[in-house]
Parts: C-alpha cells; structure tokens; sequence
C-alpha cells in the first residue's frame, strides 16, 4: 500500500506541476494579461500536420529553393536544374521527385491541384487530401491510383513565382501504411529556401 500511495503522490506532484507549467506558458512572451490562459492547443486552420514519424534520414535530394531527404534505404537519381529524384535500392519499380517550375500558367493553389489532378500521362484522376502545412507553407496534396499498379501522392505549392512539387509514385506494391511512413517521413524533411 505504502508503494501506490507514493505512485499517487507523484502522479499528483505531476499533474500540478504540468498545470502550473501551462499557466504560465500561457500567460507570458508578451500575452495579453486580459486574455483569458488556455492550455487547450488550437489548431491552425491548414492542419499542421503533428509529425508521426522521424524525418527521413538518407541522402538530401535539391533543387533551387527546396531540398527533401531520401529514406535511409533510397538512392539518388538523376537530378537538373528543375528536378532531383530518388528510389528504393533494391528495387527502382517507385520513385520520389522534386520538380520546380516557374509559376507561369496558375494563380492559387486551388488552380494549381486542378491541373495537376488531371495529367494527361496518368490514365485516372487524382483525388485532393487535406492541405498541410511543410515548413511553413501550406502544400496541397492528391492522391490515388494514377494506372493499374501504380499509387501517387502528389504535394505542390507556389512560393517565390515558383512552383514546387514533391511527388512519389509507388509501383512495387507498398502498402498504405509503408507509403504513409515513407512520405510522412520525407515530408518532415521537406524545407524550403529563400
């Protein structure tokens, strides 16, 4: 009994501790001393996504004005001026892409998934996901399957008269959750640059 009154103390000790901790995180760095203090976060309208997964660890992949690093078991293939790519070692069979292109022909991001939703080289319609928001900018994101045996997701936004893409495209029969750890991961290394 002596053992759980202790862990119950501590339990105690803690939650004070935590609620004190949040009262006065609330309330400093310039608040409004009127404003009544909340420990509740308050999520960003774009859906700052909570990473769920550690940043992909392998090599740096760039073009002008973003980078995004490969998983550890990727290689990097042929990069240009406009796009750097990368694939699994073992087998070449899916793809990850960086494409930047000048912000000629679309004016929003709203316009900018419309086109690229419908692709003349893909036999099927990608479906718009949620926005997110990749180092402080709000990307779309569409996905599905694009031909038989082939899934894309696709994340884009313009920034600086450019447009930056990110797109994987899986062809070696992942599963939804391999895919999703592969571009959560990589999505938390995505930067871009000034």
């Amino acid at each position: 009994m002596n053992h759980v009154s202790k862990m119950l103390g501590f339990v105690l000790v803690a939650l004070v501790m935590s609620g004190c901790s949040s009262s006065q995180d609330s309330t400093s760095g310039g608040s409004d001393p009127g404003q009544a203090a909340t420990t509740t976060p308050v999520e960003e309208p774009t859906g700052e996504p909570t990473p769920t997964v550690a940043p992909a660890a392998g090599e740096t992949i760039k073009v002008k004005g973003m980078s995004a690093n490969l998983p550890a078991e990727w290689v990097a293939g042929t990069a240009s001026a406009i796009q750097a790519s990368g694939y699994p070692r073992t087998d070449a069979g899916s793809i990850m892409t960086l494409f930047r292109f000048p912000q000629l022909l679309v004016e929003s991001l709203d316009e900018q998934a419309r086109d690229n939703a419908t692709r003349s080289d893909w036999d099927n319609t990608l479906k718009r996901q949620d926005d997110v928001t990749v180092d402080g900018q709000v990307v779309s994101h569409l996905s599905g399957t694009v031909r038989p045996g082939e899934y894309v997701d696709l994340f884009a936004t313009l920034l600086d008269r450019q447009q930056f893409e990110l797109e994987f495209s899986f062809g070696n029969g992942e599963s939804r959750a391999e895919r999703d750890e592969i571009v959560q991961s990589v999505l938390a290394s995505w930067r871009f640059a000034a």
